[in-house]
């Protein structure tokens, strides 16, 4: 239930947003919620259809007046990020989110809200609940998987849909019509390493207070990354260890917010001494990051890398191009971000993720991150790559949503392309002919445990895709 005496389900996508959260639905675990939009649609008498990877396209006939226009495409994805607070015990694969509103924004407790993609999600299973709305046919395409590489959409048999005309719902700032965004490719970096008996001394650092976010969203406020700082902290503490464990990042497209490292060391008076020097040295660019550094001593023994195996490790999450690697006059044209990185039981990996709005710059950074991982003798496997979605200079679809959007807000909407990545571009490659435009309500800090969907943005991006559609004639 969401908490608060003054929020009323005036709009049934509301009721529909808290129902979708209390089943878990994070990446990888989205076969409960796509059942659940699979039953919805039947009772709706919907025709609906699940493929085998549990993309659901449901089908909502024409309304009077629209017996013979064209199909609508409407979509979303089911799955969402799960993060959590460090002290959350929340577990994303059978507990329900804990929702709260406090009289402007929708949270979760201690959690992502999963607001994306989940009011796209409530915005179209409400449609088709709503028998009084006289509407286009509309084919609603809900895809699994996005959060981790687009799995859904680069699966998707493009014949499962007829219609040409795309509205993705998976934008997070009213007011802005998406025409383009940014294609991707994993790079996963590995390594095999021996380890030693080490018995005595063990620190723990505990780095935390970082910002985080999307990190196609908010890149470009150069949030730091707490995998880069941790290792900036022994690489400049100048301290001899072994280490045991190091832990950072949860989600690839995430900005990492904290990072746990286990290391052996002998004299640790001299290693605390210096290692909370290095971290007054850190530089903080973005007032959005509050760094706060936590160090604790505990006796064990326990398997761990050689000190130069160590210091080759943090070296290499030092020195790996992270963040903003090009810029143009609309914003970020290429970047990368290191979101996941772990060493434990002589096993590193490092998942980064590489974005542009340029196809070809892609193929370079990737073959660039390649060579930087053979000069350490690391493995580097490249995977779910996706292409960029190209702004269309002729879009009768936009050029509608614009007039439309003037109509109802009574001024005009931004236009704009995105460092993110959707899945418009994915699916206009499957049918030929596609016309494509993104939208979405205000939701902030989207990816973290801070995530907030803006009550009055949803119902004024409700009322306004009501009437694009009413004008697709």
């Amino acid at each position: 239930m969401i908490v608060a005496d003054n929020f009323s389900y005036n709009h049934s996508f509301f009721k529909i947003f808290e129902d979708l959260s209390k089943i878990p639905h994070g990446s990888g675990n989205t076969a409960a919620i796509s059942k659940y939009c699979y039953d919805f649609a039947v009772r709706n008498g919907c025709e609906v259809t699940v493929d085998k990877i549990g993309n659901v396209v449901i089908k909502r006939s024409a309304g009077v007046g629209y017996e013979n226009s064209k199909p609508v495409i409407l979509q979303g994805h089911l799955d969402m990020v799960c993060e959590k607070t460090p002290d959350s015990t929340h577990d994303f694969t059978r507990d329900p989110l804990k929702l709260s509103f406090d009289g402007k924004y929708i949270t979760a407790e201690n959690t992502t809200l999963g607001g994306d993609d989940g009011i796209a999600v409530a915005y179209v299973l409400a449609l088709i609940e709503d028998k009084e709305l006289q509407l286009p046919p509309l084919e609603i395409l809900l895809t699994t998987d996005e959060e981790t590489g687009l799995c859904g959409a680069i699966a998707l048999d493009g014949s499962m849909l007829s219609g040409k005309t795309l509205i993705n719902l998976d934008s997070e700032e009213e007011g802005t019509l998406l025409c383009g965004c940014a294609g991707g490719i994993t790079a996963n970096i590995s390594e095999d390493f021996e380890e030693q008996s080490v018995d005595g001394t063990v620190l723990r650092i505990t780095l935390s207070g970082l910002a985080g976010g999307h990190s196609g969203c908010v890149i470009h406020k150069n949030h730091l990354n707490a995998a880069k700082v941790m290792a900036k902290l022994f690489n400049n503490s100048d301290i001899e260890f072994n280490l045991i464990s190091l832990v950072s990042g949860s989600k690839l497209n995430a900005i990492p917010f904290n990072c746990v490292a286990e290391i052996f060391v002998t004299d640790f008076e001299g290693a605390i001494e210096k290692i909370n020097s290095a971290f007054k040295s850190i530089e903080v660019i973005s007032s959005d990051d509050q760094p706060t550094l936590n160090l604790s001593i505990t006796k064990k023994s326990a398997k761990a890398l050689s000190v130069a195996d160590s210091k080759k490790v943090f070296d290499f999450l030092d020195n790996i191009i992270d963040g903003v690697l090009k810029k143009g006059e609309t914003g970020v044209i290429t970047s990368l971000n290191t979101g996941v990185t772990t060493y434990k039981y002589g096993k590193l990996t490092c998942e980064t993720l590489i974005r542009s709005m340029d196809n070809a710059d892609i193929t370079a950074v990737a073959d660039k991150i390649s060579k930087f991982s053979d000069e350490y003798s690391f493995k580097c496997n490249l995977t779910d790559a996706y292409p960029a979605w190209e702004y269309n200079e002729v879009s009768p679809l936009r050029d509608k949503m614009v007039a439309v959007y003037e109509k109802v807000y009574g001024e005009k909407p931004v236009v704009a392309t995105i460092h993110a990545g959707l899945e418009c571009g994915i699916i206009s490659e499957k049918i030929s002919g596609m016309d494509a435009v993104s939208i979405g309500p205000d939701l902030l800090d989207v990816h973290t445990v801070k995530e907030r969907l803006d009550v009055e943005s949803a119902i004024r991006t409700w009322d306004y895709l009501i009437e694009v559609l009413k004008s697709l004639q």
